[in-house]
């Protein structure tokens, strides 16, 4: 919740509401394993995010340059 607009998370395609399944095809089931995954995406090209909106299964897909 309290996604700004102009927020970066409001740039990524997020909204209130959502609920982040995983990321990278890894589950988040805990705060813990939330830790886990940003260290092993960390250096990733790019970040696949499981979302659900308003019911309905998304996939966002980003690739990292830089």
């Amino acid at each position: 919740f309290a996604i700004r607009p102009g927020s970066l998370f409001d740039r990524l395609g997020l909204r209130n509401g959502d609920t982040l399944r995983s990321i990278n095809g890894r589950a988040l089931t805990s705060p813990d394993r939330a830790l886990e995954i940003y260290s092993q995406v960390k250096p990733a090209d790019h970040v696949e995010l499981a979302i659900q909106r308003r019911g309905r299964d998304l996939t966002l897909r980003y690739e990292i340059i830089g």
